[in-house]
């Protein structure tokens, strides 16, 4: 049924100025657009309500370990999934020590950090390549994991750009970059280390796929960088304006400056 943004029918927004409105396709239309993928620009939901649809009864998930030497077979198989793919079927491949290792990523110790990647080749030797990136990270952060996402992309590539402000209507692959367990040694190299595993993974993939910041949602090391609106811009491409607006009307004093903050229009 595609993004949950795109299901959402209507909500109650907390402003910066403390007023609490509706928003929806008739009411406050302009905020109800900016918050379908603005993210936490314009202020805070208290209520949302979403489009419901009918489900089956039963849901399946299935959890499979292979160690490195099957990476090949691994690839090939899910390559061959992806041709068929349904709209309700999702594989998420996984590279990280193995399940007796991996803590929950919710309780790691020590630090952590997030980056995304897109890409638009996945073939065993790119898998390969990021497999020893990955290898080399996990000596110093001993809980960092690679993981591809294999969403079907359908229903959100279909809508125009202009539906709302999520920019990402692509159907590149998602791959979460995370480097987990970083202690005080190895805190003031992590950045450089995390992006350099992420450009391996995105090595392979077109100029478009690795110029990408990635699933915005997985951009710790972009947007905190609020100096300037250089990454910012890049997340939300020609939809930005329309969100520079919104941001002056909603909140001209950027007191939601956190995220990938949209600067108010001049």
């Amino acid at each position: 049924h595609g993004l949950a943004a795109d299901n959402l029918i209507s909500a109650t927004v907390v402003l910066a100025n403390g007023e609490i409105v509706e928003v929806s396709e008739t009411e406050n239309a302009d905020l109800f657009w900016g918050i379908r993928g603005g993210g936490s620009n314009f202020g805070v939901l208290a209520e949302l309500r979403v489009k419901l649809h009918p489900q089956r009864a039963d849901a399946y998930a299935v959890s499979y370990s292979y160690p490195p030497s099957r990476i090949t077979e691994v690839v090939e198989e899910i390559n061959r999934w992806r041709q068929a793919q349904k709209v309700h079927e999702t594989v998420f491949m996984l590279i990280a020590l193995g399940p007796d290792k991996q803590n929950d990523m919710n309780n790691v110790d020590g630090g952590k950090l997030f980056c995304g990647a897109h890409i638009d080749v996945f073939d065993a030797a790119q898998v390969r390549k990021s497999f020893e990136g990955w290898e080399e990270m996990v000596k110093k952060a001993p809980n960092s994991v690679l993981m591809y996402e294999f969403y079907h992309y359908g229903k959100v590539a279909a809508l125009p750009l202009e539906h709302a402000a999520f920019a990402q209507r692509h159907e590149l692959m998602t791959v979460l970059c995370a480097c987990m367990g970083i202690g005080d040694d190895y805190a003031p190299y992590a950045r450089d280390e995390l992006l350099k595993l992420r450009n391996t993974v995105a090595g392979s993939s077109s100029k478009a796929a690795q110029e990408s910041l990635g699933y915005c949602n997985y951009g710790d090391l972009f947007c905190t960088l609020n100096e300037t609106d250089e990454y910012t811009k890049k997340i939300f491409g020609s939809n930005y304006p329309r969100l520079q607006e919104i941001k002056k009307k909603y909140d001209p004093d950027m007191v939601f400056n956190r995220w990938f903050a949209i600067q108010p229009a001049n």
